[in-house]
Formats: C-alpha cells, structure tokens, sequence
C-alpha cells in the first residue's frame, strides 16, 4: 500500500465533487469511473473518508466540518492520503450544492 500527503494548505480545490459542481448533473457509476483507468479515485462519501488514522469514518449526522486525517482510493491501486499535521488537514463538508458530500483544502476544521 502506498501513501501520499494530501495537497498543500492553500492551494484550493478538492478532488470530488464540491459545492461548484453542477445542481442536478447525473453522477457517474462506479464502473463508468474504473473504465477511465484512472490512477486513483478520491470519492467524498463518508465511506472513503477517516477522521482518525483509517479506523473512524465520517458520519454525515455529527461530522460536517471535521478534520479528514485519511483518504482512501476507491481504485484497485491501493492509495492512501494522509496527513498527520492538524493545522494541515482538510474539512469533509456533509453537503454541497448539488447535495453531495466534499472535501475542502481552504478552510479545515482546526479540531
């Protein structure tokens, strides 16, 4: 298994859908992604998201705006984000716009 950080504090952006996606855009299918080969796919479910070294996930009734410690990769490729440093964390946010869940790198939730 292999391990990276996540991006830089500042730099913006998330790599799952966030708030500025289209309301109402049909989300793709599992396999409509896997089909594409990516190198890893950062999905924002709770289900992908740990708010403690890879043992908590993120529960959408108690953990909007709490610190994403891990990231898994929903492809077979086995990576990890992680990232230790609090003040480095990203935010899992329950819901955007378009009502999905998303990972913000601009303003974590400091815990």
């Amino acid at each position: 298994m292999s391990y990276l950080p996540f991006l830089a504090k500042g730099r913006g952006g998330a790599f799952a859908a966030g708030p500025g996606a289209p309301s109402g855009a049909a989300a793709p299918s599992e396999q409509d992604v896997l089909d594409l080969n990516p190198l890893w796919w950062l999905d924002a479910a709770a289900a992908n998201v740990y708010k403690d070294a890879g043992n908590t996930v993120m529960d959408p009734a108690t953990d909007d705006a709490t610190n994403v410690q891990e990231w898994h990769d929903k492809t077979s490729n086995g990576v990890e984000f992680k990232e230790g440093t609090v003040d480095s964390q990203p935010a899992w946010k329950v819901s955007g716009e378009n009502g999905m869940p998303y990972v913000t790198f601009d303003s974590g939730a400091r815990v």
